[in-house]
């Protein structure tokens, strides 16, 4: 099976009242795969996303934008998003 390394972009946002390091400290006891929490800028997650077997995962509505999924497609970068308003299937 291939390793998996998940890779968090930080934007110091607070989840379920804690900040998003230790959110993600905490469950991440429970994951059958590595993490990092990377600090980058678009230049950089672009550069990021490019390589072999990345994803781009969109899973909050405020990431959805139609914007930041026009630019994943504009830039052929593979996504996954959730369904919400102005982001049809």
């Amino acid at each position: 099976m291939r390793k998996i390394t998940v890779t968090f972009v930080d934007n110091a946002a607070a989840l379920t009242g804690q900040k998003s390091g230790q959110f993600l400290h905490e469950r991440s006891r429970k994951w059958a795969f590595t993490w990092q929490v990377a600090a980058m800028g678009f230049a950089d997650l672009y550069q990021h996303l490019q390589g072999e077997g990345r994803l781009a995962v969109l899973p909050s509505p405020m990431e959805n934008s139609p914007l930041a999924v026009r630019q994943c497609l504009t830039l052929g970068l593979p996504f996954v998003a959730i369904q919400c308003p102005g982001v049809p299937n």
